[in-house]
């Protein structure tokens, strides 16, 4: 099956922008949760630079030339599993079929698929690796599985529902080298409901537990506290939290204020209370509704946030569906560069206006293996079926390109 589609737009468009800095932003002193100073950052104030990158319009895929990445799109078109290439328009589409769309994810360095099935009790792995050109492995799983994720390029966790709250626990990891289920010795201690939504970072090796407050070796049971210095964060706490080669980084967030630590040790979390950087984000606030949340790719050290603007009544457009989207900017967020982007996008509106007020918020989004690319899927208001469109958006230059009726769930290397 071939997707192409015509170039909409009557004028080029350059392949990059020069970006113009509207502002610089200075980080704040560590913050209590009432707003005052608590303590002097040890670290000199860092300064972030906010640049635009507005693109003049969306474009319908059609060969694009700006579009250098090999990077496919993994997509559903009528429950058939395809992969789209973004810089020819190509589609090659599978004779997988997968129901069940929520499981289906990418691995975080583009080369695995991976899906779940669900027959009566019997709960089945499927993993696929397109450039094998094989087709896909299957496995069983502990039918008390109830969703999967990547927390390394060769494991797979599992997570189900052990507690009355319906929180979600991690319950071990699959891994493809062995082709083994490893479950832990000792369990993560339950939640309360309040923090449901904070799952744990689980280490590369599947055998730790990272939250913010500490480190649990679900092998011995050992637990290493954490203290946070500062308390930024909204209750139910809004952590955003990465263990990748034994580094750990942390963000959290509280309306208008973004605070982060990045590369933090073993022995940074156990020695002393850790500082968070906070700094306020630009122009735009969360208005602190829990819905409004980062976009995070393989780690937090870049990302993307939809910003709602500071005087939209959120209330009424997310109560009263008749107000149509409430109006969002995305913005990009480097914090290795210290550099805030905004696209002037607004990543809910469809190619086709007239669909605008019928589509649902758009929450969630996935980056491309290299970094270059965000993809994203807006669906009708009515329900996720059928999607409407999926959008792609050059993070260096700000072009937008529309795959008409395709619904994404991240990238393979193919």
């Amino acid at each position: 099956m071939l997707l192409l589609y015509g170039c909409v737009s009557r004028t080029s468009y350059p392949k990059t922008q020069p970006p113009a800095t509207a502002t610089s932003l200075q980080t704040l002193s560590p913050l209590d949760a009432s707003g005052s100073s608590k303590l002097a950052t040890s670290s000199p104030e860092t300064s972030f630079s906010v640049t635009e990158s507005c693109p003049s319009d969306r474009y319908a895929l059609d060969k694009y030339s700006g579009f250098s990445s090999n990077a496919n799109l993994v997509g559903l078109i009528d429950n058939k599993l395809i992969l789209t290439n973004i810089s020819t328009g190509t589609t090659d589409m599978y004779d997988e079929i997968v129901i069940d769309r929520k499981p289906l994810i990418s691995s975080i360095d583009g080369k695995y698929i991976a899906y779940m099935t669900i027959n009566g009790s019997k709960k089945t792995l499927w993993v696929f690796m397109p450039s094998s050109r094989s087709s896909p492995k299957s496995y069983p799983i502990p039918s008390e599985t109830v969703s999967i994720s990547w927390i390394a390029s060769d494991k797979i966790a599992l997570w189900n529902y052990p507690d009355s709250y319906g929180c979600q626990q991690y319950n071990g990891f699959f891994d493809l080298n062995t082709e083994v289920i490893t479950q832990p010795a000792n369990k993560i201690p339950e939640l309360d409901p309040t923090r449901c939504r904070l799952l744990p970072s689980i280490s590369e090796n599947g055998l730790k537990a990272l939250y913010p407050w500490q480190i649990q070796d679900l092998n011995t049971g050992a637990i290493s506290e954490i203290h946070l210095a500062d308390n930024v964060a909204t209750d139910p706490p809004r952590y955003y939290l990465d263990w990748t080669n034994d580094s750990i980084s942390i963000m959290s967030f509280k309306e208008n204020l973004l605070s982060f630590q990045l590369d933090l040790t073993t022995s940074d979390l156990n020695d002393q209370p850790i500082k968070l950087h906070t700094i306020q984000l630009p122009a735009f606030a969360t208005k602190d509704y829990y819905w409004i949340s980062p976009i995070i790719g393989s780690n937090i050290r870049s990302f993307g946030w939809d910003l709602i603007g500071s005087s939209a009544d959120a209330p009424s457009n997310y109560i009263n569906p008749d107000n149509g989207n409430l109006p969002t900017t995305f913005y990009g967020i480097n914090l290795d560069i210290n550099q805030f982007t905004n696209y002037c996008l607004d990543r809910s509106v469809p190619f086709d206006p007239d669909k605008a007020k019928f589509a649902k918020t758009v929450q969630q989004g996935y980056f491309s293996p290299d970094g270059k690319y965000l993809a994203w899927t807006i669906y009708s208001n009515a329900d996720y079926t059928p999607p409407i469109e999926t959008q792609v958006l050059d993070l260096e230059t700000g072009v937008v390109i529309v795959i008409k009726d395709l619904e994404t769930f991240g990238w393979i290397i193919p």
